[in-house]
C-alpha cells in the first residue's frame, strides 16, 4: 500500500522520505535512482512531523499507524491512515493521470476499492 502511494505522489512531484524497517523491491529501486529517500529503522517515540507537509501511515502495525497519526495532529501535519486504525486528516483518491487530465474518484475513505474499481473503468474509456 506505502509503494502504490509513494508512486502517486511521486507523479505530482512529491519529495519524499519513507521510514521502514523494511522495503518493497520497488521502493529500493526507486531509493537508488535518488527519487526517494529511505530510511531503513522503525518508527521512533518522539519524531517530530513539524517539518513535513504529509505524513502517510501506511504500515502493517495498527499501534506505529495510530502513533504517525498523533503525532501528526500534535505537529499540525497532514496525515492520510491507510488502514483506517486511526483518524487521518485528508484521503488519498483513486487518482487517474493522463496527459493534461488528472481525474480522482473517492468515497470519503468508505470504500477504497469501490473507488479504485471506478478509476480503472473510467482508464478503459479514455
Amino acid at each position: 500500500m506505502a509503494e502504490r502511494k509513494i508512486k502517486v505522489l511521486l507523479s505530482f512531484g512529491a519529495n519524499i522520505k519513507c521510514l521502514s524497517t523494511a522495503f518493497t523491491t520497488a521502493l529500493v529501486r526507486l531509493g537508488g535512482l535518488k527519487k526517494i529517500r529511505l530510511i531503513k529503522k522503525r518508527y521512533p517515540k518522539n519524531l517530530s512531523l513539524k517539518k513535513y507537509v504529509l505524513a502517510v501511515a501506511a504500515t502493517d502495525d495498527p499501534c506505529v499507524n495510530k502513533k504517525v497519526a498523533a503525532d501528526s495532529f500534535r505537529d499540525r501535519t497532514l496525515v492520510n491512515v491507510a488502514d483506517k486504525s486511526a483518524p487521518g486528516n485528508f484521503i488519498m483518491p483513486a487518482i487517474l493521470k493522463r496527459k493534461g487530465l488528472v481525474v480522482g474518484v473517492s468515497t470519503s475513505g468508505v470504500s477504497p476499492a469501490r473507488a479504485k474499481s471506478i478509476r480503472d473503468r473510467l482508464a478503459l474509456n479514455l
